[in-house]
């Protein structure tokens, strides 16, 4: 087995690792947040270090993340139109702002998002819309 699929078989267990901590109900997709409108139902925790390894995964060299006490940060770049993957196409996100999350898309080919971080048993968790995760998650199913 080469280390290439070693990390991805690594990744995974980190992804299903992380799906026990989720506290809420499994993630639906075919829940439209528009129609629906946001709650805090539509939020989920997973740990800061499998959310960066999932990034890391999928944008490689064009992606930037930051942290601080409170807050994740992530700076994607050089995706042209499959920005809009990030957020599995809900539009609706870039207007939300009251459930400790916040996505900026720029012209400029970039997006910008932020993230609540929360402690759990000294771990950090980061509080992710549904429609990021399975934004993110079906962007690696696709590489």
């Amino acid at each position: 087995m080469n280390k290439f699929t070693l990390y991805i078989i690594i990744v995974c267990l980190l992804i299903i690792g992380a799906g026990f901590y989720i506290t809420h109900k499994p993630i639906n997709t075919n829940n439209n947040l528009q129609v629906e409108g946001f709650s805090k139902k539509y939020i989920k925790a997973i740990q800061q270090d499998s959310f960066s390894n999932l990034l890391k995964t999928v944008y490689k060299n064009n992606i930037k993340i930051t942290d601080n006490k409170k807050q994740f940060f992530c700076t994607i770049f050089n995706q042209g139109q499959f920005l809009n993957n990030f957020f599995n196409t809900n539009t609706a996100l870039l207007k939300e702002q009251s459930y400790g999350f916040k996505l900026q898309l720029f012209a400029t080919d970039s997006l910008q998002a932020s993230f609540e971080k929360i402690q759990i048993d000294s771990v950090n968790y980061i509080n992710i819309p549904t429609d990021v995760l399975v934004g993110v998650i079906n962007q690696l199913s696709n590489k």
